[in-house]
This record gives C-alpha cells, sequence and structure tokens, in this order.
C-alpha cells in the first residue's frame, strides 16, 4: 500500500469514529443529537400540547364567566314578610309583635 492510500484509509477511519459511517447509520443519538427528524416530531408534539391547553383554557375560563355573570336560581334574599313569617315560626318573635311588623309591611289600602 502507498503512502496516500494509506493516509486515505487512516483518514475514514477518523472520520467514521467521528461522525459516523460513510454508509448513514448515524447509530443512537442520531443526525442532530435528538434522533433526526424525530426530534422535530417531538418539539411539534409539544407545541400541539400548548395550543390545546391554551385553548381548553380558554373556553373553561369563557364558560366560567358567563356562568358568573348569569343570576343564580334560588339564591335570591328572602322577601321581608318570608323572614318575618320565619321568625315567627322559630319563637324569636311574639304574636302580638308579629302582627304589629306585617300590618307595617302590607301596604295600606
Amino acid at each position: 500500500m502507498d503512502e496516500a492510500a494509506r493516509h486515505c484509509a487512516a483518514m475514514m477511519e477518523t472520520m467514521h469514529g467521528a461522525h459516523g459511517p460513510a454508509g448513514g447509520d448515524w447509530g443512537a443519538g442520531g443526525m442532530m443529537g435528538m434522533g433526526g427528524m424525530g426530534g422535530m416530531l417531538g418539539f411539534g408534539l409539544l407545541w400541539l400540547l400548548v395550543i390545546a391547553a391554551l385553548a381548553a383554557l380558554l373556553i373553561f375560563g369563557g364558560i366560567w364567566l358567563w356562568r358568573r355573570r348569569q343570576p343564580s336560581i334560588g339564591t335570591a334574599a328572602p322577601s321581608a314578610r318570608e323572614t318575618l313569617d320565619r321568625r315567627y315560626a322559630t319563637g324569636e318573635l311574639d304574636r302580638e309583635m308579629y302582627l304589629q311588623i306585617r300590618s307595617d309591611l302590607e301596604p295600606s289600602a
């Protein structure tokens, strides 16, 4: 083997060790250290998850705001007459006081 052939063989051996064989098998690390196109696919899926999370946040936030603005059913404050009746029923007021306050609450005709 002449000097040029030995030099060429040594260069090929060095290149094979540092950059993978000339046949294109880049090993487990991949061409870009992340599996080549597989790394790009991973980042694409990551962005898809980020966009889906933002969309879900916007949808659920909108629903929460809409429900918050709607009047709740059954949460209206009791009327003065209902409060009076409840206080009389629990014994907080006697009959005379109940009748007096009830006459004050009723509109005069």
